[in-house]
C-alpha cells in the first residue's frame, strides 16, 4: 500500500481524490490532531509552484467561504500552501465533510438559486462580517441618537456604485489571470466567469448576475456550437433566473426558444427537454 500523503502532518489524504475538475481537485481525509473526516481542495496552477498573487487572492477566497453560515455550506476549518514532494508548491483548503450535496457542489454546477434563499446566505455571511467589525471595533457601543439617519441607509448610499460584494472581485481577477495564462475562451475562463454571477445571485442582485450571465452566454455562442450542451445549459439557468427575479415574461421568452432547440436536437422525451417543459408549464399565466 502506498504511503498516504499528509499535510502539514495533520491533515492525512485518502488515497484517492474524491473528484476532479478544471480548477482543481478536492480529496477526502483526516484531521489527525482533532479526530475528524475533512474534505481538502487544492487549487491547480499551471507551474511548480502558485504565484503571488493567486497565493493572496486563494487565501481571500477562502476568508469569503469562512464567512459563509448555512447548512448548505461546508464550514472552512484551515487554508494555506503545502510542499507537495511529488507536485510541488500547492495551494490546499481544509473544509467540513459533508455526505450529500453542498452549497459549493451547487456552485461549481452553476445552478442559479432562488433569490430568497441565496439572500438568506448572503445576509448571514454579511451579519458574521459585521460581527467581527463591530468585535474590532474599540470603545463602548452607543445607541443612534433619536432622530439620526440609520448608519445602513447613509451607509448603503456612499458604497453604491462603488465597492463590489467580496466575493466577486476573487473570480474577476482569477478569471483576468486566467485569461491573461492561456485564452479569453478557455473553459476555466468561463467557469470563474459564472462563479462571479454566482456570487451576485447568493447576495441577491439578480439583476446583476443576469448581465454577466448574458455576456457570458454572448461569449460562449461564439467560441462553442449553438447547439453545444454548455450553451444550451447557460440558456437554462438564464432562464431559470429570470422567473426567480419575477420577470416572467423574459423567462417565457427564453423557456419558448430553448425549448424548441432541444426538442429539435433531443427528441420531445429527452430529460433535457422534459426539465425545460416543466419548467415553463409553472410559469405564472
Amino acid at each position: 500500500m502506498a504511503e498516504r500523503t499528509v499535510i502539514l502532518e495533520r491533515y492525512e489524504l485518502d488515497e484517492v481524490p474524491l473528484g476532479r475538475g478544471a480548477m482543481g481537485e478536492v480529496w477526502g481525509g483526516y484531521d489527525k490532531r482533532l479526530d475528524r473526516r475533512v474534505a481538502v481542495k487544492f487549487i491547480l496552477s499551471p507551474g511548480r509552484a502558485p504565484e503571488p498573487e493567486l497565493e493572496r487572492r486563494f487565501i481571500h477566497e477562502a476568508m469569503v467561504m469562512a464567512q459563509l453560515d448555512h447548512p448548505g455550506a461546508p464550514a472552512v476549518h484551515d487554508a494555506g500552501t503545502f510542499d507537495d514532494p511529488r507536485h510541488g508548491r500547492r495551494l490546499f483548503m481544509v473544509m467540513q465533510f459533508v455526505e450529500g450535496v453542498t452549497l459549493d457542489h451547487v456552485v461549481n454546477e452553476q445552478e442559479p438559486l432562488s433569490v430568497g434563499w441565496a439572500a438568506a446566505i448572503g445576509a448571514q455571511a454579511a451579519r458574521g462580517a459585521r460581527r467581527r467589525r463591530r468585535a474590532r471595533e474599540p470603545g463602548p457601543r452607543r445607541g443612534r441618537p433619536r432622530g439620526a439617519q440609520p448608519a445602513g441607509t447613509a451607509r448603503q448610499r456612499a458604497l453604491r456604485g462603488r465597492r463590489p460584494p467580496p466575493c466577486r472581485p476573487a473570480f474577476y481577477r482569477l478569471a483576468v489571470d486566467l485569461a491573461k495564462r492561456y485564452h479569453a475562451d478557455d473553459e476555466r475562463v468561463f467557469q470563474c466567469r459564472m462563479q462571479e454571477a454566482t456570487c451576485h445571485v447568493l447576495l441577491g442582485d439578480s439583476g446583476l448576475a443576469l448581465r454577466l450571465m448574458r455576456d457570458l452566454l454572448a461569449d460562449e455562442q461564439r467560441a462553442y456550437p449553438v447547439d453545444d450542451p454548455r450553451v444550451l445549459e447557460l440558456r437554462r439557468q438564464i432562464g431559470e433566473l429570470q422567473k426567480s427575479a419575477g420577470d416572467v415574461e423574459a423567462a417565457r421568452d427564453t423557456l419558448t426558444g430553448l425549448l424548441d432547440d432541444l426538442g429539435r436536437l433531443y427528441g420531445p422525451d429527452h430529460p433535457a427537454t422534459a426539465r425545460v417543459r416543466d419548467s415553463f408549464t409553472r410559469l405564472e399565466p
